[in-house]
């Protein structure tokens, strides 16, 4: 459960010291989040999935423009 809730909080992308902004607290759909890392190179993307089961918790995100990568991660 605490790995869930630190998940769901963008707590891995915190965890790995990047700085995040995103438009909700809590991982949703549709949520926009910009991820810079080193200070200056922003990866914007948008929330497109959330899984939310009782053994299963997490989400998947695809590129904004501006993203120096193309596609979606789960």
């Amino acid at each position: 459960e605490k790995a869930a809730k630190a998940v769901m909080h963008w707590g891995m992308q915190r965890g790995a010291g990047l700085r995040v902004t995103a438009s909700t607290d809590t991982v949703a759909v549709s949520t926009v989040v910009v991820v810079t890392m080193l200070g200056v190179l922003r990866a914007p993307c948008r929330v497109v999935y959330v899984v939310e089961e009782p053994d299963v918790r997490g989400f998947a995100y695809g590129t904004l423009p501006g993203h120096p990568e193309s596609g979606e991660e789960r």
